[in-house]
């Protein structure tokens, strides 16, 4: 199985995620695709800020933004949906979402605390939406390390809004066609032995093999989505996500030791790793650091 992120950015995450399930590697300059097979999987991580102009906003709220990737990720995705660019599945992480949605015509969220009044807590569990492989029994809890998240979900292709965040009802994770999976989470933060990285990555496997992750109609129509009202009535008489007692003691007491900054993004610390193996944060420094020094060979 061949998997390739767009860019070299967490590209070490990416890697050790998916140790299991292939070899992983950079994507390699426009000139060079002829010679690719058929790509299994493509990957666009998480990082800067995408450029509010490319889906019809003026900046209130973004920051860090490199204009110059978002044209050669812009450009890829491009030719990966046209088919310049021979890939099975598309998979975006944090940015990658983002991405895909703004692509599709959506359009993001630029800062969720000053636009919601509502702030990401660094670990939360996720309300699902639609049936998935993913659950709230497999899948309890996931890292938070984004200010910005999608808004209204672009429609160029049929998509399921698969899960939310419980606590900011963010959008988590975005399925469109069965082909483009976003996710705002990073499952490449979390550690590699863990049962949240094997879960995912053993979907991702599974999806690439030929299982359809659209399934059973989603509790959430886009009208119902966009309708506030509507919205709020599916929450209360559609949608029990249930999480054992001892999950949500961890859940809250992590919140708790972590969250006391005025941060939109809270960092995680030592506290919050113990408790939430999936999200090691001496791991997460030390790859950061592996990352760094490949960046700038």
């Amino acid at each position: 199985m061949n998997i390739f992120t767009a860019t070299g950015h967490f590209s070490s995450l990416v890697r050790t995620l998916f140790r299991e399930q292939g070899s992983v590697e950079i994507l390699p300059p426009r000139e060079r695709w002829e010679k690719l097979s058929t790509i299994d999987l493509l990957v666009f991580t998480g990082g800067e800020d995408i450029a509010p102009r490319r889906y019809g906003q003026e900046n209130t709220n973004s920051y860090g933004i490199n204009t110059e990737r978002d044209q050669l990720e812009f450009d890829i995705l491009k030719a990966a949906k046209t088919g310049k660019l021979p890939v099975k599945k598309i998979l975006g992480i944090c940015r990658g979402i983002q991405l895909l949605n703004s692509s599709f015509g959506g359009s993001l969220t630029q800062d969720i605390f000053a636009e919601t009044g509502k702030r990401p807590r660094p670990t939360h569990p996720l309300r699902f939406l639609a049936d998935f492989p993913l659950t709230s029994t497999n899948f309890p809890v996931v890292n938070s390390m984004h200010h910005q998240a999608v808004k209204y979900v672009g429609e160029s292709y049929p998509y399921k809004i698969i899960a939310v965040d419980a606590n900011t009802e963010n959008l988590e994770i975005v399925l469109w066609e069965d082909r483009f999976l976003g996710v705002q989470f990073h499952p490449e933060f979390m550690s590699p032995n863990s049962l949240h990285a094997k879960t995912f990555s053993a979907m991702i496997d599974a999806w690439i093999s030929g299982m359809s992750l659209n399934r059973k109609s989603a509790l959430w129509s886009k009208e119902n989505f966009k309708d506030p009202k509507k919205e709020k009535k599916v929450q209360e008489e559609k949608i029990s996500t249930e999480f054992t007692k001892e999950t949500q003691k961890r859940v809250t007491y992590a919140w708790d030791e972590t969250a006391r900054t005025p941060s939109p993004n809270p960092s995680m610390n030592a506290r919050t790793a113990s408790l939430f193996g999936d999200l090691n944060s001496s791991r997460f420094s030390e790859l950061l650091r592996e990352e760094s020094e490949e960046d700038n060979v």
